[in-house]
């Protein structure tokens, strides 16, 4: 499994080499075109020079998705929290695990900037030091409210740059007889779907994550995708920028940053694949069809019928791996890609559930996602960053709701030989975006997480009793 992982690395590490060349390759092509030929020559000579630092020093370009999220914004932080609530852990044990577990080359990466004038970043190797990563918080944690409060608070850390983006914390008291472990990752290392396997890896477990499986592309779809490329980038970039963003009754106030989490009371995967069912809808069109209504209900309740808006943006993400072999470990990166769908809930009679199937079942049979995630890499490796990360961050920021599903194992847990209880995840929401919900299958049961803006999102706790009260019928 390290093997594999390391290929991984070292596959991906020359992708990202060849996109760095490419964009001075690129930039040069252009000075040359419009008279500069001075220019144009240092522009290869330097692509030239960060090659070799690299060869030499080992470092590693940051790929696009993963260039994307390093934002440094500090009212969007980024970061992408799970927790388990176990029995009772002691730390020396927990360490230990932890040292002994972290496989993927890539925690042991330093976020460095070396380039300001194109904006490279690159990944630099170090020492894992476990002592940094792996922490203890002794303050006595009442309950699962104490704990969605520890984890807003690791959504809003800043990271510097000596240090790898990640760690993990043990709670070693949490009500009575229980502990709880925080993993808290930036999001420019890896997404929810590798952070629930990075998870599950350390536990006592080798259990396989399964995903939904998504379309192929093949080596003639691929070829097209490439070939049209330029054309359906300018398209994008067009629709994305002059798209006026959601502007809805959830946004209340001026943004803040300071992010509000709640942990949601476990439902039955069971019970949830039942009621789905007799609607003839997957558990995922069932859960997203219900948010819609809370929606529209949560509106009315508070705002009143005029004031609901025509159509509400929500970004549903997508895992772009192949369905893994039984054991297989993921590499940490950002192998997603994510739809931004216009949903109507102005008409009160609509069958909610249906309209969601309708809209997402389209969105699955096409390749709108790939096209996505290819424009965003395009964009954010060719350009420079002072152009491209203005421009992603105003496309992306046009939603008014977050939502994410990742799937997770179905059997019981241990860490350090302690029994997992519980496990949730919150994925960040970025600019503007009023609400973020994480969805988590853990040991047959669904764990759902809501993440808001203070001043966007005043009363989340309404529409997460609306939203329990619709999925349970």
């Amino acid at each position: 499994k390290e093997r594999q992982i390391a290929r991984k690395f070292r596959k991906t590490k020359m992708s990202n080499l060849f996109y760095l060349i490419f964009r001075c390759y690129l930039l040069a092509t252009c000075a040359s075109y419009l008279g500069y030929p001075t220019i144009s020559f240092l522009l290869l000579a330097y692509g030239v020079f960060l090659l070799i630092i690299c060869s030499v020093k080992g470092w590693q370009p940051v790929d696009a998705m993963s260039l994307f999220f390093l934002c440094d914004d500090p009212k969007n932080n980024m970061n992408i929290v799970a927790a388990f609530v176990t029995d009772k852990i002691a730390f020396e044990k927990f360490k230990w695990t932890i040292s002994k577990r972290i496989r993927d080359p890539k925690l042991e990466n330093l976020h460095k900037r070396r380039d300001v004038f194109l904006g490279h970043d690159f990944w630099k190797k170090v020492k894992f030091d476990v002592n940094r990563h792996v922490l203890l918080k002794e303050n006595q944690l009442k309950d699962q409210q104490g704990l969605s409060e520890e984890m807003s608070d690791h959504m809003q850390r800043t990271w510097d740059d000596s240090t790898p983006r990640w760690n993990v914390t043990l709670y070693p008291h949490l009500g009575q007889d229980k502990s709880a472990v925080v993993f808290n990752f930036h999001h420019s290392l890896a997404d929810g779907v590798s952070l629930a396997t990075f998870a599950l890896h350390l536990s006592d477990c080798d259990e396989c994550i399964t995903f939904p499986k998504m379309p192929k592309l093949g080596f003639i779809k691929s070829l097209l995708l490439y070939l049209t490329l330029p054309l359906t980038f300018p398209y994008y970039m067009i629709i994305g920028l002059f798209q006026k963003p959601d502007t809805g009754v959830l946004h209340q106030g001026n943004l803040t940053g300071k992010k509000k989490a709640h942990l949601l009371p476990a439902i039955s995967v069971d019970e949830v694949k039942q009621l789905a069912r007799k609607k003839n809808e997957t558990i995922n069109n069932y859960l997203l069809g219900n948010f819609l209504l809370s929606m529209r209900q949560y509106t009315v309740t508070k705002f009143g019928e005029q004031k609901i808006p025509n159509n509400v943006k929500i970004a549903i993400p997508f895992s772009l791996r192949s369905v893994p072999e039984n054991g297989t470990l993921l590499a940490m990166e950002n192998q997603f890609s994510a739809i931004f769908v216009d949903f109507n809930i102005k008409d009160g009679s609509k069958d909610y559930i249906k309209h969601a199937a309708e809209q997402i079942n389209s969105w699955k049979t096409s390749f709108a996602p790939y096209v996505n995630v290819m424009v965003v890499r395009f964009m954010v490796s060719v350009l420079p960053k002072f152009i491209s990360q203005p421009i992603v961050t105003d496309i992306v920021r046009k939603c008014t709701l977050n939502f994410s599903n990742v799937p997770g194992p179905c059997g019981q847990l241990r860490l350090s030989g302690q029994k997992i209880h519980d496990c949730c995840f919150f994925a960040p929401v970025q600019g503007w975006t009023a609400l973020g919900y994480s969805a988590l299958s853990f040991n047959r049961k669904f764990y759902l997480g809501c993440i808001a803006d203070e001043c966007l999102m005043t009363e989340p706790d309404k529409f997460n009793d609306i939203f329990i009260r619709n999925v349970k019928g």
